[in-house]
């Protein structure tokens, strides 16, 4: 099924003007040969790309069986689980360095002495390994080999220990491509000349600098912070020291920098007015301005000169910028937990270029100044706010969090404190009038503090409840009473009246309606639910019952439940539906107590293809040939859909046959079985117009009425469940009963026993009169 899917896709692609001419695939699929036989012409030359994750997955699919069969195999210098991770690891090693190789041929052997050979370089012989992908010693020590085990603590550092065997060479080109894009290569290129430029302008104000290069700077404090400035400014009047920051813009806009500021919306520069005096200078939010920031407080600088250039037309803007230790703060925040949270998981277990992608922070950080802004309804109210707890805590009654991390560093895995982001929790709030009540929401952002520590504030989303808009429907029976009165004996309008009593005129006059046929006392007003059995306690003390038989373990089946309702309605006198008196049970009764169907009423369809080119039968060939070739059809075929009946006792009905064509002839089904009927359609498949067809194909045959019905066993196709196909069957008596989804190739009477004997029939018979 899977290959014919494929197959049509590629089909369908090629009718659109699309030929996929590779595809990936596991190792021993079989869709290449099936592409290669059903896709004509260019099917043949469709190349199959072969899945290293598949191979890798099978590869410790293996090792952990082996090690289950063989429990011997484990232990200290034997296949332990370090050791089998590592075996996994040296081979998708091994297939990553082939697979960029263009000599495919020679890369292949290769692969293949790499892979023969992983065993020998795991446990340290690796005289046979080539010198391009293995560079360790020859001689490891006996002492490293006997520390492995067979715990269950993970490796700690596998992909690094592999990695120091790999060739990580990387040419000059390499290096040069990932200096950046055109735009920033050539800014680099003009680096030199405006740092001229700025030196030439600071000497015409009189003021005497020097440039000196800086490479990168380690922030002293925070280790994984590093910058790296364009140049250190020497100002040999005021003895001192700040930083150059160069930013060389190329576009394809004839704009200055005045211009560029007025008309584009995110460029880094804005205009100022002081006084009579319009300036330039640096957005205060712009991505420069926090790196000119984060360079003064790593290099802890005093100053910055940030320098602006475009040459067309030629311009050049200068401003010095000072430290915001402020503003550095909240800076050094989000980065650190960049850091912790997204970059240092993603250099110890990469995900880039897999599922589900590289890690994101998500809600990591909250601006202080924005508090306030956030819970503006919780200070007008005066609500006071206790610790969260879990749904899970509330069932066991009030805890503290302590202790609950307490129980939790008790267990065998180190977990992390209790995280409540993104979580869905009760908590309790004080209202104005010091009365608690418990509500539920999602917590969306920590406000104060981190996630988890004590203290920390919250911000939830709580569940939306429905105010009604209207107050339609909530008018006394009294006063409807009162306003009909008006209108049937003092002859008034509906519209005055109505409007005296403030109800809707639509509303009084479905009342008086309703009053007149059948009396004002069984006329309700307002919305009402689904009519009820039993009140609110009766349900109550069924639920409660029910729930203490399941925790005893004399827990009631679904059926035995309704008629317990049945027995508990008929015992109070409780008026109940004319089903329930009927079938001694509550609730719709099954289709069999219905309608006592008798065997040879109940009757199943079912659709299944048959394509006019048939697969080659199993032949005698020669042990260990896996490949035996066979002279079939080389041409695709057409399909035809098969729709057959057939009841309880054996009996059938002639089938139908659904043809990929346009139009259907009766020629199509002239040397057909006795009595078929035929349809047509442009994919050969069953349509809600063709099924149509067979149901009266089918009530010609069988006859059904209301008063004899049958019943029509079915799968859940969306060609079964039109409207007017539900509508024929319940003015002819067929009474359709259909599988649960997914459950067809266990359920389906002809599946099982009827369409794989006629296939294999069809598939011999055809091949018989091909030979």
């Amino acid at each position: 099924m899977e290959s014919d899917v494929i197959v049509e896709g590629f089909l369908k692609a090629n009718d659109n003007g699309i030929r996929y001419m590779n595809f990936i695939a596991d190792g021993d699929s079989s869709m290449h040969a099936q592409i290669m036989d059903r896709v004509p012409v260019w099917g043949k030359h469709v190349k199959k790309l072969e899945c290293a994750n598949h191979i890798t997955k099978c590869l410790r699919s293996n090792l952990e069986k082996l090690v289950t069969e063989k429990p011997s195999y484990k232990g200290k210098g034997k296949l332990c689980k370090r050791t089998r991770v590592r075996i996994v690891s040296s081979v998708r090693c091994a297939i990553r360095k082939r697979s960029d190789e263009t000599n495919r041929i020679l890369a292949t052997k290769k692969l293949e002495h790499a892979i023969r050979n992983t065993t020998s370089h795991i446990y340290g012989d690796h005289k046979l390994f080539n010198p391009d992908f293995c560079k360790a010693k020859s001689k490891v020590s006996h002492h490293d080999q006997n520390q492995d085990d067979d715990s269950e603590v993970e490796c700690e550092d596998i992909f690094q220990e592999q990695s120091e065997f790999w060739d990580a060479g990387t040419s000059l080109q390499a290096q040069e491509d990932s200096r950046g894009n055109k735009a920033t290569r050539i800014g680099l290129l003009e680096e030199r000349i405006t740092i001229q430029e700025y030196i030439n302008i600071k000497a015409k104000d009189n003021i005497e600098i020097k440039v000196e290069p800086c490479g990168l700077i380690i922030d002293k404090k925070f280790k994984y912070l590093a910058a790296s400035p364009d140049g250190k400014v020497i100002d040999k009047e005021n003895n001192e020291i700040g930083l150059i920051e160069i930013k060389n813009l190329v576009h394809d806009k004839n704009l200055t920098l005045t211009q560029a500021a007025i008309s584009l919306k995110n460029f880094c520069l804005e205009k100022v007015s002081s006084g009579t005096n319009t300036n330039l200078q640096l957005k205060n939010n712009h991505n420069y301005f926090y790196q000119c920031q984060a360079l003064l407080h790593i290099y802890d600088s005093p100053w910055i000169d940030f320098v602006v250039k475009t040459l067309n037309p030629y311009d050049i803007f200068i401003q010095r910028i000072e430290k915001n230790t402020a503003l550095w703060k909240k800076m050094v925040a989000k980065l650190t937990a960049f850091y912790d949270l997204a970059l240092l998981p993603e250099i110890a277990s990469p995900r880039h270029k897999k599922y589900p992608g590289i890690r994101e922070p998500g809600n990591w950080y909250a601006d202080e100044n924005n508090i306030k802004k956030k819970t503006p309804s919780l200070k007008k109210k005066e609500r006071k706010r206790k610790d969260l707890t879990t749904d899970d805590e509330e069932e066991q009654g009030p805890s503290n969090l302590n202790d609950h991390k307490k129980t939790i560093r008790r267990t065998r895995r180190k977990c992390s404190q209790l995280k409540f982001l993104g979580r869905r929790i009760s908590h309790e709030r004080i209202e104005e009038d010091n009365n608690s009540k418990w509500y539920s929401g999602t917590v969306t952002g920590v406000l104060t503090e981190t996630d988890g520590a004590d203290g920390a504030e919250y911000e939830v989303n709580m569940t939306r409840t429905y105010v009604r808009k209207t107050n339609r429907g909530t008018t006394p029976h009294g006063i409807m009473e009162r306003a009909m009165s008006c209108v049937v004996n003092e002859h008034r309008s509906v519209r005055s009246t109505a409007s005296e009593f403030e109800i809707n005129h639509m509303t009084l006059t479905r009342f008086i309606k309703k009053c007149t046929e059948v009396g004002s006392s069984n006329v309700t007003v307002g919305y009402f639910g689904n009519r009820k059995v039993f009140n609110d306690l009766q349900e109550q003390a069924l639920e409660r019952y029910l729930l203490n038989a399941s925790y005893i373990y004399f827990g009631l089946a679904p059926k035995k439940v309704r008629r317990l309702a049945y027995e508990c309605a008929e015992k109070f006198s409780i008026h109940m539906p004319q089903s329930w008196v009927e079938n001694k049970c509550a609730g719709l009764g099954e289709v069999m107590d219905r309608y006592k169907f008798s065997a040879s009423d109940i009757w199943n369809i079912d659709e299944t293809g048959i394509t006019t080119v048939q697969k080659p039968s199993k032949t005698v060939g020669a042990k260990g040939v896996k490949q035996v070739g066979g002279i079939t059809s080389a041409g695709r075929g057409y399909l035809v859909t098969v729709c057959r009946s057939v009841n309880a006792i054996g009996n059938t009905i002639p089938p139908m046959m659904i043809f990929p064509r346009k139009h259907f002839k009766d020629h199509f089904i002239r040397d057909g079985p006795q009595g078929v009927c035929g349809g047509a359609h442009p994919s050969g498949w069953m349509t809600a117009e063709n099924f149509l067809i067979f149901l009266q194909h089918f009530v010609k045959h069988i006859k059904p009425s209301t008063a004899h019905p049958v019943l029509l066993l079915l799968d859940n196709h969306n060609s079964h469940l039109a409207v007017t196909i539900l509508a024929f069957a319940k003015l002819n008596g067929i009474v359709m009963l259909s599988f649960p989804p997914h459950c067809s190739h266990k359920l389906q009477p002809l599946d099982r026993t009827v369409y794989g004997p006629l296939k294999i029939r069809c598939n011999s018979t055809g091949l018989l009169a091909e030979k």
